[in-house]
């Protein structure tokens, strides 16, 4: 799922022409790269090798985490098909959704 975020982040930066804005949202796609690959480093070297599936497919097993996922997932792909200024507007507010409400509390 942080891998569809760090895809998405180009999408929307792409309308973007405050240069302070554009840098921000470019920082934000590196954050989410570290991110990434920082998990997937403690994955592999924490989580034996015959339980890391488990944890890579988590969000398709768990009904509610993969509710949450296709959901955000289908707001941004509403943004790609369609990259009307309401669309992004509301794929920002999923960024949003993403960031504040699915990710943070998760880890309160």
């Amino acid at each position: 799922m942080r891998l569809l975020l760090s895809l998405t982040i180009p999408h929307l930066k792409s309308c973007v022409t405050a240069p302070e804005i554009s840098l921000c949202m470019a920082e934000q796609t590196s954050q989410e790269a570290m991110h990434n690959q920082s998990y997937q480093y403690m994955i592999e070297t924490i989580i034996p090798s015959d339980r890391r599936n488990f944890v890579y497919d988590f969000w398709r097993t768990d009904e509610v985490l993969r509710d949450r996922c296709e959901f955000i997932a289908g707001i941004y792909q509403k943004y790609i098909d369609d990259s009307t200024a309401e669309n992004y507007f509301i794929a920002l507010l999923a960024d949003y959704m993403l960031e504040g409400l699915y990710f943070y509390n998760g880890l309160n």
